[in-house]
């Protein structure tokens, strides 16, 4: 197995590299958008995995935690979009939405389907 190693400069040493235990999954489309399945999917399955997940939604992604915005999304075979977010949260993943892509389609905390 491949240990990861960081060279210092200074010292003109390698030392060894203890890998992450987190992933983050990038997100940018929103409940239209069969990627937006497949990224909590693969979050979810990180978690399953053992890492600490944080899924950061950006762009499109924001609309995701507005209230009710996926209640019926699906892309089949996957599961539904509020299943897929609900288990991701349940199970310990946290949720980091852009502020500027947040503001800009003017949510607040009463549109917010999650505090």
């Amino acid at each position: 197995m491949f240990s990861p190693r960081h060279f210092n400069a200074t010292t003109r040493e390698y030392s060894h590299v203890e890998p992450s235990q987190e992933l983050v999954v990038l997100m940018t489309k929103g409940a239209d958008h069969e990627l937006s399945s497949v990224a909590l999917t693969i979050a979810n399955g990180g978690i399953t995995a053992g890492f600490k997940v944080y899924a950061f939604l950006t762009s499109a992604a924001v609309d995701l935690v507005r209230k009710r915005a996926v209640e019926l999304a699906q892309v089949a075979p996957l599961d539904p979009l509020k299943v897929l977010i609900d288990d991701f949260i349940r199970r310990g993943g946290t949720i980091w939405a852009c502020p500027p892509c947040v503001k800009s389609r003017g949510y607040t905390q009463e549109t917010s389907s999650r505090e």
